[in-house]
Formats: C-alpha cells, structure tokens, sequence
C-alpha cells in the first residue's frame, strides 16, 4: 500500500452493480480508487474528484461487481477432480467410509500430505487460489485440514483472502468447525459461539435421522440452544421449518451448497423454509470432488436448483448470496459485500454492458483486485466455457446421449425422490452416471479445459443437454 503522503489512485469505468439494493445500477460511471480504498463512485460526466483529476480511468467495457464471497469450500482439496459418487447416501458418515472416497479423494490429498517437500504445498495453495480468482472470488473460506491445518495455514495469505485469517480489525477472523457437536462438548462450543464474530459450523449434513440428531444436540439438558447470532450452519440439510425457526429465533444464518447435496443424498437444503424463517442465506460451493469447480459455478448451480424446484428466488437474490449476505454473516459489511464509497475496492468485472445485471454472464473479463495485492487474474470465457479464441465443438442439438439412465432428485423440504426412468436399473451404474452428468451439466459453464471422469469435452455438452431435457422437475407442492 501506497504511504498516505503518496496515494495511489486510479478508476475504473463500466457499468456498476452495487448490490445495496435491487436495481441499485449505474448504468455507466467511474469508480475512483484511492489505495485499496473506494473513494468515489459517479455517474458519466460528473467531475472528478479533488486529487483524480490527472488519473486516467481504465475503460473495462463491463459490468463491475463486488467481488464474490464464498462461505463453504475445503480450498486444498480442489485439486482433485470430481469424484463419482456410487449411490445416494443418508448422512456423511457413510460416504466418507465409502471404499472409492478413500481411493479418490482421501488417499490423493495424504499422500500429498506426505510427500510435501516444502515446495508442494505452496503450489497448491497458489493453484487452488487461482481457480478461485479466474471465477472473481476474491474471499473463500476452508484453509482447516485434520492433519495438515498447522502446516498449509501459512501459506493462505496470498492472493485469495481467507475468511478463518480476514484482516483484524476491519475483517474480524471466523471460526469453523467440520466435526459434529457432542453432548459433552457443549459448554465449550456454547462459549465459543460467544466469543466469536462468526462461526461456521458444518450442520446436520445429510438427510436421515442421524444427520438431525446433531441439530438437537445442540440443545442441553436444560433446554438451553447452542445458538448464537454468530452461527452459520453449512449445510442443514437434514432441517425442516420448525428447525430454522429456532435458528431464526436466535439470529444464527445457513450456508448452502446445493450441487454437492444432490450429487451425495439426492435433495437439498430447505432453502425456502430457511428464507421464510428469516434466515440470512450464502452459498458455498463445497469442494470439487463432489461440488463445483468455483462459486461462480455454484451460482449457476442455484439457479438451475431454483428453477427446477420453483423456489422462487430471484437473480438478485442469488448474487447477494455470493456478495452482501456472506459479508453480513462474517461482520464484514462496513468493509466488503457491495460498492460504497469507503468501501474496500474488492471488486470484478464482466464482460458487457447491456442485459439483465443479475443474469448469468456470458463472459468474465477481469476477475479479482484485492485490496493490499496488486494482483489481477484475468480470464476470458465464453457462455459455454471455452477459453477464448478456441474452437467451438457441439453435439447435434436434441442426442439423447444418456437416455437410459435414471436419476433420483427430492424436492427441497421433502422426503420424496422423484424417479426419471431410463434403461439401466442397477444403482450403482445410474447414480455413477448421474453423477457425471449433472456435474458436467453445471461445470461445463465454468469450463471444460479438461476431462472431468471420464466425460470428453463434447460429451460433457451432450450430457449437459440431455440432463435438463430428460429431468424435468415438477414444482414443489406448496412453494
């Protein structure tokens, strides 16, 4: 950072989304920077600030966002590629036991572990950092591991901001915590929750009875929850209305990664039950062996889930979970989360000027200034996640590629698979293939660089295809 005798200035013109509010939308102005700093923000044709008047604005030809915030992700596993989940599981206990999760993702990541001879580690921090920037998330969350947490922690603070380190005292640290809660580790937890600004806390992760019985033990024999204004339940899956209501009660938010929770148990958080309770909602996007590849795909990823079930949430709704909701819930929204004067200029750019400003992009032009690092990731990428300049490869419009399979989903809030039929009736090979292609579905928009299980890059097209016109989803009774 520049010494305040010598700041450094600069703007940014284009097409501004401040997220304060819907519809808050300059449709051409300047943001002027001041070090890290947001020092004014006007429309065209007004003057320059006092001390901008030399600066040159940078025309960016876009559309500029606060940069995006990721509140779920286990950031040193996504080097892995996706792993192909054999059945739908009841709670996470039984899919961590599963032989081909110890042979896909846990054996890879020890032996990993293991062999660090001082230069692997950094380079995979730098790696992961990196697919987070290129998708303009500029802050995730998920640097604890259960045997390296000590080691891979120190090399979080580089280009990525982490929110279990953030910045005391703009950007006050969070606790998380991926085991359950026992009964005999209540007391603790319970002061924990006290003293923190935030705490994300994996909840009741799953569907079945087991996976519920964590909620309740967050209640001691006395009645009394272990629910704070500082709580963010990842998951909560296994939730029904009354469940977010006593969250509601005592001010806790829910963090929701709906990819990863199809791809393991079939349905997903009760989101709507969550947001009519008056819970703050953010998306994570899990990890990559069972989510996506970056939050702008888990963007894309709710959108799809909230089309499909008819859950009612609005464009607008879906980008403040990935910009000024994960800000509020971390106490960071005098500081990040939306464009203001003031603000850190923690910001990204899409290519393009015109359309709906909430809509998916096409393309991302420049993702991912942080304040204090005079790094920038730039990517180019198409609406079909080819890299710029590379030639376009389609399937003939209509195959139906994957049309003897069957796949299982449940609406949010029920206990109810809805059953696609197709040819094959074996579990095993239609849960594998399902989930290829409602992976390559949502991934093949962020991009398809590479093979991803087995799936070329044309099929992964054909499938995505396939997916959505084989897999119409009724929507929920009652929504």
């Amino acid at each position: 950072m520049s010494p305040a005798a010598n700041p450094k200035r600069w703007a940014l013109t284009g097409r501004i989304v401040t997220m304060a509010t819907e519809g808050d939308v300059i449709k051409n102005g300047t943001i002027f920077i001041e070090d890290n700093r947001i020092a004014a923000i006007l429309p065209k044709g007004q003057p320059a600030p006092v001390g901008f008047e030399a600066v040159a604005a940078v025309t960016t030809g876009g559309t500029i966002y606060p940069g995006l915030i990721e509140l779920h992700n286990h950031l040193s596993y996504n080097v892995l590629p996706l792993w192909r989940v054999p059945q739908l599981f009841g709670n996470r206990d039984q899919w961590q036991n599963a032989k081909s999760y110890k042979t896909s993702v846990t054996g890879p990541m020890s032996a990993i572990a293991l062999a660090d001879d001082g230069s692997l580690l950094p380079a995979l921090v730098r790696y992961v950092e990196a697919k987070c920037l290129v998708a303009g998330t500029t802050t995730s969350q998920g640097i604890t591991l259960s045997n390296w947490s000590g080691t891979i922690h120190k090399y979080y603070k580089g280009a990525l901001r982490a929110a279990e380190i953030g910045s005391p005292p703009d950007l006050p640290r969070a606790h998380s915590k991926i085991p359950d809660i026992d009964a005999e580790d209540w007391a603790k937890f319970d002061n924990e929750l006290k003293s923190s600004a935030c705490f994300l806390l994996h909840l009741s992760e799953g569907i079945d009875p087991k996976a519920h019985s964590h909620f309740l033990a967050l209640r001691n024999s006395a009645g009394d929850w272990a629910i704070e204004p500082s709580l963010a339940g990842i998951h909560c899956t296994a939730l029904d209305a009354t469940d977010f209501g006593t969250m509601a009660q005592h001010q806790a938010k829910v963090v929701w990664s709906p990819l990863s929770n199809l791809l393991l148990y079939g349905k997903t958080t009760d989101v709507v039950a969550a947001c009519a309770a008056g819970l703050t909602i953010a998306l994570g996007s899990d990890w990559s062996p069972s989510g996506s590849k970056n939050l702008l795909g888990e963007l894309k990823a709710a959108k799809v889930v909230s089309a499909h079930f008819n859950l009612g949430f609005s464009d607008y709704d879906i980008v403040a979970m990935a910009t000024r909701n994960p800000a509020a819930i971390l106490k960071w929204d005098s500081k990040l989360g939306t464009i203001a004067k003031g603000k850190f200029a923690d910001l990204v750019v899409v290519k393009g000027v015109t359309g709906d400003p909430y809509a998916p992009p096409d393309q991302i032009a420049r993702a991912g200034y942080r304040p204090g690092h005079d790094r920038r990731a730039s990517a180019l990428w198409d609406q079909e996640g080819h890299a710029a300049g590379r030639r376009k490869r389609r399937g003939p419009e209509g195959r139906q590629e994957c049309a003897g399979d069957r796949f299982h989903l449940a609406r949010p809030g029920s206990g109810d698979r809805e059953d696609h039929a197709g040819g094959s009736n074996d579990p095993i090979e239609c849960r594998a293939r399902q989930s290829r292609h409602v992976a390559a579905a949502q991934h093949r928009d962020v991009g398809r660089d590479r093979e991803r299980n087995g799936v070329t890059n044309r099929m992964a097209s054909r499938a995505g295809r396939a997916v959505r016109q084989q897999c119409p989803i009724a929507p929920a009774a009652g929504i």
